[in-house]
């Protein structure tokens, strides 16, 4: 997978990097990579889809824009700032909900609406009733499971044309990242 390739390969370059270029190079060069790899998707998702889905040099900016926000972090000190900021993010993904479709081509430029609004909530950093609540905070626990069990069950859905419905497919999602959560992640093996 494209998570894969990146986290094998990330370090590697970073190590050696950081042995022959300052912290300041190291940022312009991620960051110029970052950018590189955008153009990339926005340009290739309309000439191959399929391969600007599947290969890293098209997506590792999604990747390398999280990394981003540790290099360059946002000092915000005033709260209405960072409220103003976690409004952003959050309607930047919900407008990404209602703005792509499958005629789009992904990831392309259109990918920018929901990663951009995820840098920027997580940028913002605030500590307001919309990011720090009960149901965020377990939703922010229960991710890393929920990532790994949505496409499996996306592609069964398909594959096997049960046409299952929004809500049954978010339940199933939750129920199995949930029990995967505390029966896995938590475990001490």
């Amino acid at each position: 997978s494209v998570e894969w390739q990146f986290y094998l390969i990330y370090p590697i370059v970073l190590a050696v990097l950081s042995k022959v270029c300052s912290i300041n190079t190291l940022k312009k060069v991620i960051l110029i990579i970052m950018l590189i790899s955008l153009g990339f998707t926005a340009y290739f998702s309309y000439q191959s889809p399929i391969a600007s889905y599947f290969l890293l040099p098209t997506r590792i900016w999604e990747m390398l824009l999280g990394g981003l926000i540790f290099l360059y972090p946002l000092q915000l000190t005033k709260n209405s700032h960072k409220y103003a900021l976690e409004i952003l993010g959050i309607v930047l993904i919900l407008l990404s909900i209602f703005l792509i479709s499958e005629n789009i081509p992904w990831p392309g430029y259109m990918a920018l609406l929901p990663t951009l609004g995820a840098f920027i909530l997580m940028q913002a950093n605030g500590n307001s009733i919309l990011t720090n609540n009960i149901v965020f905070q377990k939703i922010g626990l229960w991710s890393y499971s929920l990532y790994l069990y949505h496409w499996p069950i996306v592609f069964m859905n398909h594959r096997y044309n049960l046409n299952m419905s929004v809500w049954a497919f978010f339940a199933l999602s939750f129920i199995l990242a949930i029990t995967s959560y505390y029966l896995i992640e938590l475990r001490k093996w």
